[in-house]
């Protein structure tokens, strides 16, 4: 039990009969070291769980305002916005659920995959491991010349292994729902973009020291690795995922349909953490309407990707992809597009074209160190239909900001900055529920703490 020294002040935000509570603006402010019974059950190096009796009141992070949970007890604040699409105790209610548990490794000759679904099917992935390998060497090892892989040996169906879960690619799942999962890749996190995407013989070239556009210029048939976790769903239907984690892969999600910017519907990623993802956390190239929301994407490399084949034409206000309440840290890594490995280079926020979805942003936090693979940088698009409210940017580079700064936009550096993105990282695990990668609880992470 804490004592009045040791008191935390957090916030639980008034619930009851619909009201809100006259103190502070709807919150009221405890302080835990003068509530008699009040515990503090430490979650994190900074974040603890507290309860009085057996009442969950919230978790509270050392610093900062807590997370807040309904007057009613130990549930967490409902939000509508976890139950877009379905909610999710009604996805893993469908008649048509498959729930395998394991892990599929691709050694089978590949992954976790299922080409024409029934129609309103969830995947119940969370008992379920697809581990994976991202590594254009290992993807087609025979179209550069010998000894080309980056091991000594011929790759496994293992290694060959890029698409570890693969739902909808002959048909288009209609309504599909994907809850949980853990994805996982083993190539080495050594190996750079250029390396990875179109192998290490091109790699070679450039680290060798040939112009990056003639090593470029060997590439045959745009030979690249396109890896990831992937659903292909219907035009005019949606798609959930709830509570995936994937660690070390290409793309962290990859969103598909018919191969081109004309299909219609909407996926909803909710409770989702994505870490170390090498290229694009989420590819949606095709351009569907996009709503993250309550998502963690640490240590990547690019946020999200709308490049599409196709770049005629203007934004389609109906595909608009709105990022809501997550958490985005980027960082750098080696050999970005056209690098030697030794340079290390970050990727961008929002990969666009002129023809890209517009970008909708609120009560988000990101993170950026800078070496950016683009003269570019990490510019925020700002045309007519883009869109930030609460967007907070922690600038850990050196120097000024690179950037813009679009209304509703702050910038914060220095120590400052670090703090912001280190407490948010700690509270958002807090609040899913999560110890480690390997070590999650899925009720919570599918029910999380309330903001």
């Amino acid at each position: 039990m804490l004592g009045q020294s040791q008191s935390i002040a957090f916030v639980v935000r008034a619930h009851a009969a619909g009201r809100s509570s006259p103190l502070t603006s709807g919150h009221r402010r405890i302080t835990i070291g003068s509530m008699s019974g009040a515990v503090a059950q430490p979650i994190g190096r900074r974040s603890f769980l507290v309860r009085a009796g057996r009442r969950v009141l919230g978790v509270a992070v050392l610093g900062l305002a807590a997370c807040e949970m309904n007057d009613e007890g130990g549930e967490p604040v409902t939000d509508p916005r976890y139950s877009l699409g379905l909610p999710t105790p009604d996805l893993l209610a469908r008649a048509t659920l498959a729930a395998p548990s394991g892990v599929d490794d691709g050694s089978e000759g590949a992954g976790y995959w299922e080409a024409s679904p029934d129609a309103s099917k969830t995947w119940d992935l969370r008992n379920f491991t697809a581990s994976g390998h991202f590594d254009c060497d290992a993807t087609s090892p025979d179209t550069y010349p010998s000894g080309r892989y980056n091991s000594p040996i011929s790759p496994t169906n293992h290694q060959k292994n890029s698409r570890p879960v693969r739902l909808g690619y002959t048909t288009p799942a209609t309504h599909p729902a994907i809850i949980g999962g853990k994805v996982t890749g083993d190539q080495s996190a050594a190996l750079g973009w250029t390396d990875l995407k179109h192998g290490s013989y091109i790699q070679g070239l450039i680290d060798d020291g040939m112009d990056p556009d003639l090593a470029y210029d060997q590439i045959i048939g745009n030979e690249n690795m396109d890896g990831d976790p992937r659903v292909y769903f219907a035009s005019g239907s949606w798609a959930v995922v709830d509570g995936i984690r994937c660690y070390n892969t290409w793309d962290g999600f990859g969103v598909y349909g018919s191969g081109t910017r004309t299909a219609t519907g909407t996926v909803y990623i909710r409770n989702s953490w994505f870490l170390k993802n090498r290229d694009d956390c989420i590819e949606n190239d095709e351009q569907r309407q996009l709503h993250l929301f309550d998502c963690l994407f640490e240590d990547a490399h690019s946020l999200l990707s709308t490049r599409a084949n196709d770049e005629t034409g203007s934004p389609v206000a109906a595909n608009t992809q709105t990022v809501e309440h997550c958490v985005v840290k980027l960082i750098p890594g080696p050999g970005g597009h056209k690098k030697p490995s030794n340079v290390r280079t970050s990727g961008y926020i929002y990969k666009m074209q002129t023809n890209s979805p517009y970008l909708v942003m609120r009560n988000t936090i990101i993170s950026m160190v800078g070496d950016f693979n683009s003269s570019v940088g990490p510019m925020l698009p700002e045309r007519s239909g883009d869109l930030y409210e609460n967007v907070t940017i922690c600038w850990l580079g050196a120097g000024d900001y690179p950037g813009n700064t679009p209304g509703g936009v702050s910038v914060h550096t220095g120590a400052s900055a670090q703090t912001l993105m280190d407490d948010a990282l700690t509270l958002w695990k807090a609040r899913h529920g999560v110890t480690d990668f390997d070590t999650v609880d899925m009720t919570r992470m599918l029910a999380p703490y309330g903001f």
